[in-house]
């Protein structure tokens, strides 16, 4: 079910939005959306046209009593599935290739560092805040993206699974699987102003991944129907859900779109006789 706020000065096209944004008081426009409300949106409304102006002071000082800190919302989370020193020797070993085997300790505790968690808050008052409260910890990107995204969960579920932890990609997992019970969709990312689009669909995906190495019949045939629904939001005409890429003619680029076009279009039975 989508959400319903009559006031959504964060998102909604308004005056407030567009004063904030363009006073020069954030360097980083996605700063002052990611601040969680410190009351009602409408009294903070109230507040803002109240004011005798504009000028950066009065701003600052608006916003000083009507919003906290961007990402206060999120808290640090260590996994509790991190891998110890044995466990990291035996991915370690596990890594044939010299060069990236020096990689896995640090990757091991890239988890550590970016590990996040939904605060309270958030989950009982969702109206104070741009983010969604999403069930389970999580692994962010890092930098400013300081929420879960759909896009990079992929890749970051890949390497979880290659460090042993199963628990925390299961949970990423379930949380782009409950977006999906919400609105039928994967948003971009864990926000609700990324609601009127999305990722390129890798649920699915993330799901095969972590079947094949965990074996988990019971999980897979809980996110099937999820998938599903997906599936439908994708292939769904009328709403248009479609995705367009433009290339130019007679560019390396094109001549590849146009093999692969070309090779999906080939019957299965047809490719099996070439092999």
């Amino acid at each position: 079910m989508e959400d319903n706020y009559e006031v959504d000065i964060q998102v909604q096209d308004n005056p407030l939005l567009a004063t904030i944004q363009s006073s020069g008081i954030f360097e980083d426009s996605k700063e002052f959306v990611d601040c969680p409300i410190r009351r009602a949106a409408f009294f903070v409304l109230e507040d803002f046209q109240t004011l005798p102006d504009h000028k950066y002071e009065t701003l600052v000082d608006f916003l000083q009593r009507n919003f906290d800190a961007a990402g206060s919302d999120l808290e640090e989370y260590t996994p509790l599935d991190c891998p110890d020193e044995t466990q990291t020797e035996n991915i370690e070993q596990e890594v044939k290739d010299r060069e990236l085997r020096r990689l896995v300790a640090p990757l091991l505790e890239t988890w550590q560092r970016l590990g996040r968690v939904v605060s309270e808050d958030c989950a009982i008052s969702p109206e104070f805040h741009t983010l969604l409260a999403v069930p389970n910890p999580f692994i962010v990107p890092g930098g400013r993206f300081r929420e879960g995204y759909y896009w990079d969960s992929y890749w970051i579920i890949r390497g979880l699974l290659m460090s042993d932890m199963h628990e925390t990609a299961r949970g990423m997992i379930d949380n782009l699987l409950w977006l999906v019970d919400k609105y039928g969709y994967v948003p971009n990312g864990f926000r609700r102003y990324y609601r009127d689009r999305s990722h390129p669909p890798l649920l699915s995906e993330m799901v095969r991944v972590y079947f094949e190495k965990t074996k988990d019949l019971q999980f897979l045939a809980q996110a099937f129907p999820r998938l599903c629904m997906e599936h439908a939001w994708w292939m769904d005409e009328k709403t248009a859900h479609t995705v367009c890429v433009r290339v130019r003619k007679n560019t390396p680029t094109y001549t590849q779109l146009m093999r692969e076009i070309q090779e999906y279009k080939i019957p299965l039975e047809q490719k099996k006789k070439k092999k």
